[in-house]
């Protein structure tokens, strides 16, 4: 992935939002990986032979991302701006904040808080890159919420959810989490198949 150019657009509520246009170099199937965090997600599409640009508000994402050799990671701020990649594979995990009984702020719940906006603006990028397969985890709290927002979807894109308990897959874990994936509905592919 070469470094980007940026212009600006309008965004629908009418607030500028920057598109950033990443480039890509290279062969092989390539993976966004929005709030990449620490990469895991990442790591193991790395792992599998894609290459992945990984995209995080947090400073300490593109060292992380070099020091396990996952690919490149941008340090964007998702609530300003929009990354417009293409990729084959769009992932990410939008904060949970919103949907946690933990670390929230009295009263501010759901679309009350103030990182409420980025779950809409995870698919604002489904939409916008149009990628063949879109993988988005969260909390299970966080289902009716994400299902809404994956509704506008529907008619592109076949799409399945699936709450997981780690604990089945190996993890010292009992934690649970939502995956909803879409599959591009002219693929004729199953997203239970993922």
């Amino acid at each position: 992935v070469s470094r980007d150019r940026i212009r600006t657009a309008a965004a629908s509520e009418a607030a500028a939002v920057r598109i950033r246009s990443v480039e890509t170099s290279g062969s092989g199937m390539k993976v966004l990986d929005l709030f990449a965090g620490c990469g895991g997600m990442s790591l193991g599409f790395r792992q599998q032979g894609f290459q992945v640009c990984g995209v995080d508000i947090n400073e300490f994402t593109p060292a992380i991302f070099e020091q396990n050799d996952i690919g490149e990671a941008l340090l964007v701020d998702l609530m300003r701006e929009l990354v417009d990649m293409p990729c084959d594979v769009l992932t990410g995990g939008p904060p949970c904040r919103p949907w946690s009984p933990y670390n929230q702020q009295k009263g501010k719940r759901r679309d009350r808080h103030p990182d409420f906006p980025l779950l809409r603006r995870y698919f604002e990028h489904v939409s916008r890159i149009r990628p063949a397969v879109f993988i988005l985890e969260n909390v299970v709290a966080a289902t009716r919420d994400v299902l809404q927002a994956a509704a506008a979807l529907r008619e592109e894109y076949a799409i399945e959810h699936r709450i997981v308990d780690y604990s089945q897959w190996g993890a010292a874990t009992r934690r649970r989490r939502l995956f909803v994936t879409g599959v591009r509905r002219e693929l004729g592919k199953d997203p239970h198949m993922l």
